[in-house]
């Protein structure tokens, strides 16, 4: 499907983070034509599906309930994150399986926050890490830290808009 000239443009802007890391491979961002036949974001959208990011058919309700459902996910996540037009869906399943698998954070985190599916796997790590270091301190005398700071984090990345990004892509 022919994608919103608008939207595709939008894609075009390279965000903060990608500016300071350079591909190893050079590989060049999609040309705005590749991205307006739709086929990556086809892509992209199968592999959100499979990781329950965007919302699959549980065939229990009505075919327009879920492709409304289906429509407004995706008008949202793209209105918030249109570099997801762009992005190498592989490089964009690594950052979502880092979030769920490696983080241990829910998919409703990516549905809200769906910038955080173009950082790169690593800021995430180093990210985590930094709000897990800083809990870690502030508790530093009890018992069993550790676990109570990653559970303590776990639940800010959740409550706090945003929180996880801005530790991922600050300096």
């Amino acid at each position: 499907p022919r994608l919103d000239p608008l939207l595709i443009e939008e894609a075009q802007v390279r965000l903060p983070w990608e500016e300071q890391i350079e591909n190893d491979n050079n590989e060049v961002a999609c040309l705005s034509e590749e991205i307006s036949c739709g086929q990556q974001w086809y892509q992209t959208r199968q592999l959100l599906t499979r990781l329950w990011v965007l919302p699959r058919d549980m065939s229990n309700g009505s075919w327009e309930a879920y492709a409304v459902a289906a429509n407004n996910g995706e008008d949202r996540m793209l209105s918030c994150a249109p570099q997801l037009l762009r992005l190498p869906p592989d490089d964009i399943e690594r950052s979502a399986k880092t979030v769920l698998s490696v983080l241990k954070l829910p998919p409703a985190l990516l549905r809200r926050e769906p910038l955080l599916l173009t950082v790169p796997p690593e800021l995430l790590v180093t990210g985590f890490e930094k709000l897990l270091s800083g809990e870690r301190e502030r508790g530093k005398t009890r018992e069993g830290i550790d676990e109570e700071a990653r559970l303590n984090v776990l639940e800010a990345c959740k409550d706090t808009p945003g929180l996880l990004l801005e530790a991922a892509t600050q300096d």
